[in-house]
């Protein structure tokens, strides 16, 4: 089993939707729990791609000139697994 930690801001990212796509293209989602973490166990050995991502809407600003009304965050993450 192979167990991850979000963080976002530098705290556990609770509550957050986790995507597990296989070396064959098989893929799951995950939900992290209040400590930011999601567990899965690989099936196949290969490369595994983990991406959480998230959305703030809540915040604006501007960026070179232009206004934005959100922050769109992403994280990925490859983890080869071994026979």
């Amino acid at each position: 089993s192979i167990t991850l930690q979000a963080l976002l801001d530098k705290a556990p990212a609770g509550s957050k939707e986790v995507e597990v796509i296989a070396p064959n293209g098989w893929g799951k989602k995950l939900w992290t729990d209040s400590t930011g973490s999601a567990s899965f166990s690989p099936i196949w050995p290969g490369r595994y791609m983990v991406e959480v991502a998230v959305t703030d809407d809540k915040k604006s600003g501007d960026h070179n000139g232009k206004p934005f009304n959100k922050v769109w965050r992403c994280a990925t993450y490859c983890i080869e697994v071994s026979e």
